[in-house]
């Protein structure tokens, strides 16, 4: 039997990298999953995902997601993708959504009430 391996992007898509370090290793927990990695498309983590064996599409950039994941069958993808969506979910309280750098957002140090930005 052959492995299942989805490597997704997620074009504007930003979370911290703590996060996103976070959610590999729950999805690396998940039963039947292989390998997994999700990370910012910078230079450096689609490094990482190739030296993984993950083929990154070539119009990933650094503002997008990157999901890569191989596991023994598409039900366990699909396990994996049902612990990536909660665990990026607003309600997780793991997670940066909404903000981006330089977004002035609620994460932005500019706009804390204490440094009178």
């Amino acid at each position: 039997m052959s492995e299942s391996t989805v490597v997704e992007l997620r074009r504007g898509a930003y979370h911290d990298s703590v996060t996103l370090l976070q959610v590999s290793r729950t999805l690396a927990a998940v039963e039947g999953v292989h390998a997994a990695q999700v990370a910012m498309g910078t230079e450096l983590n689609l490094d990482v995902l190739r030296t993984m064996g993950f083929e990154v599409p070539s119009s990933a950039g650094a503002n997008d997601m990157v999901l890569a994941l191989r596991a023994i069958d598409d039900d366990a993808l699909a396990r994996a993708r049902e612990a990536l969506e909660a665990a990026l979910s607003p309600t997780s309280g793991g997670t940066s959504r909404g903000w981006r750098p330089g977004s002035g957002g609620s994460g932005s140090a500019a706009c804390r009430p204490c440094c009178g930005g």
